[in-house]
């Protein structure tokens, strides 16, 4: 059986063994073999501990950013963590006590849907054959430990401290922001205690025990918000946790947890707890930090290993404050610290605590202004300490929306900052030696172009000497820091806060690699090309993608084995959300949008060096464009929606430097065209850039927004239909793919038609509509002319959300509607279509159909989407009645969390890699595309 969790799933998941309804039954497994979806576009949604996990949708996604040349992609997923009912917002690794590094057993995550889900990973036996990172994914289980619940808003921040190396009984806690207005605390092992806010004396909190955490403190902020938060301990004194908070009042606020007078008679939080249970204290506000000028969006933590905690904060106001957090020299009677006293101030000379600190070398005068300190009491005793202002980081031109620091190397925190911002770079920040002064060591990001629209995240891989970010449109980055052409590699980073600026040094430099791509909005179609080599998808965010099975390598230096499958083209950006599809054949293809045009797309030479030079694509096997008249590229206009084609005329003969030849055209477009021969799949910046289409004709006739696309099994017709609330509109027309001339109107429906089919050999188009009809369409004699043959009144009784036809024949097509029921229809020799048999009442609304004749069980399929995101399989052999029987239900942690809009069986072709299995790609609103495999045993 499959863990939870992990991409993959058997028979023995649901219960269920194939059959078609007589026979020997068949075991059947599935697995995930790739797994598309951007990063949602909130600060925070991604962290990275030995493995990244980023926010896709409502799903959390587990997987390896540098991925396994020869797995089932470049970045294998490993787990899907399926929990929220609504935009996951924020994700993190719990962080160990002491600063001792994140904990990737331990994952915190928290949403739109107001919870927090606090998920641990169990070991489990490794199966025997598990070879591909894919079937690794089985050892291991994800599992919700506790949902934490008592916010009545979005979660917008979340950070996790576990348990260890605070004393035995040290607790785990999770904080929590929300757009309620209110901070939680959640604590391990301990009683709810009482509610704090900006008033004391306030009621108990109302959020009981949940799992096995408790909600033990609240913090309110009235009108105001908490937009970042981050736990840690005080320096030299794990036991007492320290928490910072940045909101929209520009100041950074600092707590720490101070013991009861209850708690200190018991012995506190790092001994052994009393029989209550309690907490034994709160946190308690000690410093406002101020200084920003606008709202704090990141904050981060970093222990340094002779008692210096930096925090390091980041705001829209474009600046980077580094705040230091020590004890103070001279410890004497507590006073609420003012900071005045000669004993409370860090010495500048060069012995004393400046001298052992691992920023010694780089300590200077502090900087004038803000000086504080709090007094603590633990188990330890009384301790005071010192906050004060170390440093302000200028450089970025937009919001800062991240900053991380260096992930620990051992014992030894490297003193390295990273920065994210919306003015589309990535900083690496770290003091010079010579003065002291903090400087941009490294700058990576995008320089130009406005499609990018600036970075919400930034992330360093454990050695550091990888940079991840996340931005505005989902997108990941990732860099790898080489050594630059004829230098000596030293080595990976990894040994010492000294070796880790070497990351940054001269000597080596940030290469592009590729990265994790996908849609960031929901997936409205997908379709095949007639080779079964290639796959391509619309959405909602105004782009449609193409994917396909790369053999190239990785990078410059990677193998030359199969890498997976990857995005290899973004035909079009468009200004509008797109609806639909029709794939007409490898090299062209006609979408509609939120507009009563439907546009067509030609390949150009690009796109077929592309495919050459990626792929095994059977270019013998096609009629592949060509021609003096034939664009080079397209370039999207300043000004306009429609692509722009590029000749080959119209490049100027400018060399780009780099591994890559290219051409640059810049003729008033928001993107330049580069003819690049790639040799490894396309970077971000190339999709957006350098893989669009030239749009080739605009097809004029609806009077509404397009909802549907549909194209004949031999590619000579697209049938089209737009919203309607009359039968005037209500009409499917009926376009030439040759000369993209309109040939015909097909009328019976009153309200929108949903969906639409051409039967395998052309003779007959079904429709199905929100009006509950069934229409079936005659071929006449003249071509494209099609002439209605019966109509089925009340053939559901709800919305027809699909139609889909046997691949067998004519004789027969399914519909699935909301009313929950597949129903399949077959010809009866008098030429009636009449009802042959149905699934139902199905567990949810049926949204999505496709029906393949599998070679290699023997059997016919039924692949079946539902509106709350499920996948099921059904099978027949078509004798008889035509009675279905479950063949595969999908377990939850594989199947969409939203509407599934499209589902389509791969194309038989020559892919001895398939072996015994189908491919199944599916899309939804949640806005991932996943290909499965279907094994049969």
């Amino acid at each position: 059986m499959a863990a939870a969790g992990s991409p993959r799933s058997t028979t023995g998941d649901d219960g269920h063994t194939g059959s078609g309804g007589t026979g020997p039954s068949i075991a059947v497994g599935v697995d995930l073999q790739a797994h598309f979806a951007g990063c949602n576009r909130t600060p925070g949604s991604a962290d990275w501990a030995s493995r990244l996990a980023y926010a896709a949708g409502n799903t959390v996604v587990v997987c390896d950013p540098k991925g396994t040349p020869g797995s089932a992609g470049l970045c294998p997923v490993e787990h899907l963590l399926v929990g929220h009912t609504d935009r996951v917002n924020c994700v993190k690794w719990a962080a160990r006590r002491g600063g001792g590094g994140l904990v990737d057993t331990t994952l915190v995550s928290g949403a739109t849907d107001a919870s927090v889900i606090v998920w641990r990973k169990q070991a489990d036996g490794v199966p025997d054959g598990a070879t591909s990172a894919v079937q690794q994914g089985v050892a291991s289980q994800w599992v919700v430990d506790t949902v934490l619940k008592g916010h009545t808003g979005a979660v917008t921040c979340i950070d996790a401290l576990e348990s260890g190396g605070g004393g035995a009984h040290s607790p785990s806690l999770v904080c929590s922001g929300s757009a309620d207005g209110t901070l939680r605390v959640w604590a391990s092992g301990c009683a709810p205690s009482v509610a704090t806010g900006a008033e004391p004396g306030t009621a108990p909190d109302a959020a009981a025990a949940v799992g096995g955490y408790s909600a033990v403190q609240t913090v309110s902020f009235g009108s105001g918000f908490a937009l970042a938060v981050a736990l840690a301990t005080l320096p030299n004194d794990p036991s007492i946790p320290v928490l910072a908070v940045g909101g929209d009042d520009f100041f950074v606020r600092l707590y720490v947890f101070q013991s009861t007078a209850a708690e200190s008679a018991a012995g506190g939080c790092g001994d052994p707890p009393p029989t209550s249970a309690s907490f034994g204290g709160e946190f308690a506000l000690v410093a406002q930090l101020p200084g920003h000028q606008d709202w704090i969006r990141s904050l981060a933590f970093a222990t340094f290993d002779s008692g210096v905690l930096m925090l390091a904060s980041g705001a829209q106001d474009m600046f980077i404050r580094l705040w230091q957090i020590e004890p103070r020299l001279h410890q004497g009677t507590a006073t609420k610290g003012d900071g005045e006293s000669e004993g409370s101030r860090v010495s500048d000379g060069d012995g004393g605590a400046a001298a052992a600190t691992p920023l010694s070398t780089f300590r200077r005068k502090a900087l004038e202004g803000f000086d504080s300190g709090f007094a603590v009491s633990s188990a330890k005793g009384a301790a005071r300490y010192s906050v004060r202002l170390d440093s302000l980081l200028m450089g970025h031109d937009n919001w800062v929306y991240s900053v991380r620091w260096h992930p620990r190397l051992g014992d030894t925190q490297p003193a390295v900052l990273l920065s994210a911002s919306m003015d589309r770079t990535l900083m690496l920040w770290t003091p010079d030696p010579s003065s002291g002064v903090w400087i941009d060591a490294a700058r990576m990001g995008e320089t130009g172009g406005t499609y990018t629209n600036g970075l919400f995240g930034g992330l360093l891989s454990p050695s550091g000497t990888v940079a991840l970010a996340h931005g505005f449109h989902g997108a990941f980055y990732l860099w790898e820091c080489v050594p630059a052409d004829g230098a000596a590699d030293s080595g990976a980073v990894t040994t010492s806060a000294t070796a880790a600026a070497a990351a940054i040094e001269i000597g080596r430099r940030w290469t592009p690699q590729v990265a994790i791509t996908g849609h960031f909005l929901g997936v409205r179609d997908l379709g095949w090309d007639p080779t079964g080599s290639t796959f391509c998808t619309a959405s909602d965010d105004q782009t449609v993608r193409i994917y396909a099975q790369c053999n190239a390598p990785a990078s410059r230096d990677g193998p030359s084995t199969a890498v997976g499958w990857h995005e290899i083209a973004r035909p079009q950006i468009h200004g509008y959300d797109l609806r639909c599809l029709a794939i007409v054949d490898a090299f062209t293809f006609a979408t509609g949008a939120d507009e009563k045009i439907i546009r067509v797309f030609e390949a150009p030479t690009a796109y077929v060096h592309t495919l050459r030079s990626l792929t095994d694509f059977p270019l013998g096997d096609v009629t592949v464009p060509s021609g003096p008249e034939r664009p080079i590229g397209a370039s999207i206009p300043a000004l306009g929606l429609s692509n722009k084609a590029v000749l080959s005329e119209d490049l100027t003969s400018q060399l780009v430097s780099g591994p890559n030849d290219s051409n640059t055209f810049n003729d008033g477009v928001v993107l330049p065209f580069e003819n690049v021969t790639l040799r490894s799949p396309p970077l971000e910046t190339h999709l957006v850039q350098n893989s669009l289409w030239p749009e080739a004709r605009k097809l004029y006739g609806h009077g509404f927004e397009l909802v549907s696309l549909s194209v004949s099994s031999h590619g000579d017709f697209v049938l089209s239909s737009c919203k309607a609330t009359t039968k005037e509109h209500a009409v499917i027309r009926v376009w030439n793919a040759k000369t993209w001339d309109q040939v015909g109107e097909l009328e019976g429906h009153k309200l929108t038609v949903t969906r639409t089919a051409f039967s395998p050999s052309d003779e007959w188009v079904v429709s199905g509509s929100r009006d509950r009809q069934v229409c079936i369409y005659r071929r006449q004699t003249e071509p494209g002319q099609y002439a209605l043959h019966q109509t089925i009144a009340k053939a559901h009784d709800r919305i027809i959300w699909d139609v889909v036809w046997t691949p067998s024949g004519d004789d027969a097509f399914a519909t699935g509607a909301r009313d929950k029921m597949v129903k399949f229809w077959k010809i009866q020799p008098s030429g009636k279509w009449e009802l042959a048999s149905k699934l139902g009442k199905l567990a949810e609304s049926v949204t999505a159909l496709d029906w393949v004749h599998s070679k290699r069980s023997g059997l016919h399929l039924l692949a079946v989407g539902f509106d709350d995101g499920r996948l099921e399989v059904f099978s027949t052999d078509l004798a008889g009645t035509m009675d279905w029987v479950p063949f595969h239900t999908f377990p939850k942690h594989l199947c969409h969390t939203s509407t599934v809009r499209r589902i389509r069986w791969r194309p038989p072709c020559e892919d001895a890699a398939r072996g015994g299995g189908d491919d199944l790609a599916t899309c939804s609103i949640d806005g991932s595309v996943r290909l499965f495999r279907v094994n049969y045993t």
